[in-house]
C-alpha cells in the first residue's frame, strides 16, 4: 500500500511504499531503485519505461490504444464483439523476430484489456482495465489487473487506485525525488 508520483515532464515513477513496510521506489529511464531510509538497497534494469506507463498513457490520452498507435506496431485487423471492439496489433517486420503481437479489447472507447504475446504466439500476459474514474478530463481505470504466464505457472497482481489527484501542488520533493548515488 502507498501512494504513485508520476511526471510526464520528467518522465519518472515513485512510488512511496508504506506497508508491509516504509520503501521508495523510482523508475527512471531503465532502472528501477529500492530505497530503504533514503538509501539505495537494490538497482536493476526495468522493462517498464516511465513513458510507456499505464500513468503517461493516461496523461496523454494514449491509453485507448496502449500507445501503439505511436509506436513500432501496425493494426492487423479490427473486429467488434457485442460492445467490444478488438483489434490486433502487429510489429513492424524488422522486429517481428523480437516481438511478439498484441491485442486488445475496448469498450466505450475505453482500453478493455491487453494480451501480450511471444514471437512464437504464446501469451506472455494479459492485462484487464476496470472502473475507470474522470479525473480533470481524464480518463483512469482504478482497478488493473495483470496476469503473467511463467514456466512455473501464472502470477496475478491486481492493483487498485483510490484518491487519483492530476496537477497536484506541494508534492515537489517527492516529484522531482533524486535517488541518491
Amino acid at each position: 500500500m502507498g501512494k504513485v508520483y508520476y511526471d510526464k515532464t520528467v518522465k519518472k515513477i515513485v512510488y512511496n511504499i508504506t506497508f508491509p513496510e516504509p520503501e521508495t521506489w523510482v523508475i527512471q529511464d531503465t532502472s528501477f531503485y529500492r530505497l530503504k531510509a533514503k538509501k539505495v538497497v537494490s538497482k536493476q534494469k526495468s522493462f517498464l519505461v516511465p513513458n510507456s506507463s499505464i500513468f503517461h498513457f493516461a496523461l496523454t490520452g494514449q491509453l485507448a490504444d496502449y500507445g501503439l498507435k505511436n509506436s513500432l506496431y501496425k493494426v492487423e485487423q479490427v473486429k467488434k464483439d457485442g460492445n467490444m471492439v478488438i483489434s490486433t496489433w502487429q510489429p513492424e517486420a524488422k522486429l517481428s523476430k523480437v516481438m511478439g503481437k498484441v491485442v486488445m479489447s475496448n469498450v466505450n472507447k475505453k482500453l478493455n484489456g491487453v494480451v501480450f504475446f511471444n514471437t512464437a504466439g504464446d501469451i506472455l500476459s494479459k492485462q484487464f482495465y476496470k472502473n475507470y474514474i474522470n479525473v480533470s478530463g481524464c480518463e483512469f481505470p482504478t482497478e488493473i489487473t495483470q496476469i503473467s504466464y511463467l514456466k512455473t505457472g501464472q502470477n496475478y497482481q491486481v492493483t487498485t487506485y483510490k484518491n487519483v489527484v492530476i496537477n497536484q501542488n506541494g508534492e515537489e520533493g517527492i516529484y522531482n525525488f533524486a535517488v541518491p548515488k
